[in-house]
């Protein structure tokens, strides 16, 4: 599968649960981003179409990378949730105030081009995060009660496979991939544990 078919949520266990239990992915307030100039862009954006909130959830498109998982997936709780990318997206197609899009990466001289591009604003980021590969959920509301968390459904079938973390023991990998498959209707799923940072085959392949 090409790595344009999928894409990737890195995160930890305690979400992955709450995504499997309730069959739902929850979008937050960008506010909270550790990179503030993200957040302050899609504050603009919100301002600018007076939005109540605009909350977001964010994707990989790239391959597996030892960054991904140290920042945001870190330690033996860690977890990375491979999603079929078109079926994960027909899932999501009819849900009112939902769009998406990839992320462009744009150097801080050429911010000016997308002023009179505001409807890209949710979908812009500083160059130096241009190997996150990052792609975006993002919903809009101007409910003047909403909440500043959205959950959305989405067919668990758009699941391609779970990875567990790089430093969780092999007997624990095992114990968590059968917690996944008792939960209702993931019996199915493909849980693994990836050889990131300890992969036999590499380490055999070169003989001294």
């Amino acid at each position: 599968m090409k790595n344009a078919d999928w894409l990737r949520r890195y995160t930890k266990l305690p979400q992955l649960i709450h995504v499997l239990r309730t069959r739902s992915l929850t979008l937050l307030d960008p506010k909270h981003w550790d990179d503030k100039n993200d957040g302050a862009l899609i504050a603009k954006y919100r301002e600018k179409y007076r939005f109540k909130r605009v909350l977001a959830l964010c994707f990989t498109k790239a391959s597996e990378t030892y960054h991904h998982w140290r920042i945001y997936a870190d330690g033996v709780a860690g977890i990375c949730i491979e999603f079929d990318k078109i079926k994960l997206l027909e899932s999501l197609t009819k849900k009112k105030g939902l769009r998406w899009g990839s992320v462009s990466y744009v150097r801080i001289d050429r911010l000016a081009d997308y002023q009179k591009r505001c409807l890209r604003w949710p979908f812009i980021k500083r160059y130096p995060y241009a190997g996150e590969e990052e792609f975006r959920l993002i919903y809009e509301d101007r409910r003047e009660n909403g909440e500043d968390a959205f959950q959305v459904s989405f067919d668990l079938k758009a699941i391609n496979r779970i990875y567990l973390s790089p430093w969780i023991e092999r007997d624990e990998a095992d114990s968590v991939a059968m917690m996944i498959r008792y939960l209702p209707n993931c019996s199915a799923i493909n849980v693994l544990k990836t050889t990131l940072v300890n992969n036999r085959k590499w380490q055999r392949t070169l003989v001294a």
